[in-house]
């Protein structure tokens, strides 16, 4: 009788060891799980720290009138230096961003007989002095033109779809 109940007590020992072994593995994965959550949520916060700040900016509250964008364009195509070969600014009709109360205004740019690194660094003029003002997309080619995009702060309306 001694010897099956020391034989028992080794199972149990043993079976016991390999629950603990199991669940400190389920432990090990839950906790990275919740460092990657915790990690994800830090993110989450920020972003939306960022976005509140934004939407209290003076660029993103105001709309834009054409002569305002004129300039900001102008002023920026000036300090590149290539304020000469500007050949025309044509601003789109805004566009509601998915379910947001922001209006993206797309603005084409095109440029005539300007370098690569004139092009740059008009683009970086912009989008520094002008928060509001993302570059979506460059054509290369003869005349040379961008996209500029503009965020506005639009509020919606009750039962308003789109833009005005």
């Amino acid at each position: 009788m001694n010897r099956r109940a020391t034989l028992i007590l080794s199972l149990l020992v043993i079976a016991s060891a390999i629950a603990a072994a199991l669940a400190f593995a389920h432990m090990q994965r839950q906790r990275a799980l919740a460092d990657t959550e915790s990690k994800n949520l830090h993110d989450s916060l920020r972003l939306l720290a960022d976005i509140q700040h934004s939407s209290k900016s003076p660029i993103a509250m105001t709309r834009l009138d054409g002569a305002d964008l004129n300039r900001r364009i102008r002023e920026a195509a000036t300090t590149a230096g290539i304020s000469d070969h500007l050949s025309s600014i044509e601003p789109n009709r805004p566009a509601r961003l998915r379910e947001s109360d922001y209006n993206e205004l797309m603005v084409f740019v095109r440029f005539e007989n300007v370098s690569l690194r004139q092009s740059a660094s008009f683009m970086q003029r912009l989008s520094t002095s002008d928060p509001g003002c993302r570059i979506k997309t460059i054509e290369l080619e003869a005349p040379a033109q961008s996209a500029a995009d503009y965020l506005s702060y639009a509020p919606r309306e009750a039962g308003q779809a789109e833009a005005p």
